[in-house]
């Protein structure tokens, strides 16, 4: 499995499946050099914030678009964007996290779907330190 540090979080490159190998889709990811839209899925196993803990690793998927990246966390249908793959991955963890106390914060006000992102959320997400 191959891994690269992006800030303080560990993403893992699962499997590829197809012909190419792990290493070439890892490696044109990350260079950009995709012309048509490939998801890549990343196990995430810490977020960049410390105050916080993940109880299970989350899948994140990484798509190249027209200009840089799309990162999706589909269980909680949260999606962000990056100039890089990395960028776009630590984008989403953070809005993961200020959605996750946004969401926490406003409880009683929240409709259908927001509860159904701070279930999810709530499912992987464990506050350690009160901020």
């Amino acid at each position: 499995m191959s891994a690269v540090l992006a800030n303080s979080c560990v993403i893992a490159v699962t499997p590829a499946v197809g012909a190419q190998s792990r290493q070439q889709i890892y490696s044109s990811l990350f260079a950009g050099e995709h012309s048509s839209p490939l998801i890549q899925p990343f196990l995430i196993n810490r977020l960049p914030d410390s105050s916080y803990k993940l109880t299970a690793p989350v899948v994140i998927s990484v798509e190249h678009a027209q200009q840089g990246f799309i990162a999706s966390f589909d269980a909680a249908n949260v999606h962000m964007s990056g100039d890089t793959p990395r960028e776009a991955i630590e984008n989403v963890l953070c809005l993961m996290i200020d959605l996750f106390d946004t969401f926490s914060a406003n409880e009683e006000a929240l409709g259908k779907e927001p509860r159904r992102q701070l279930d999810v959320l709530r499912s992987y997400i464990q506050v350690l330190d009160a901020h």
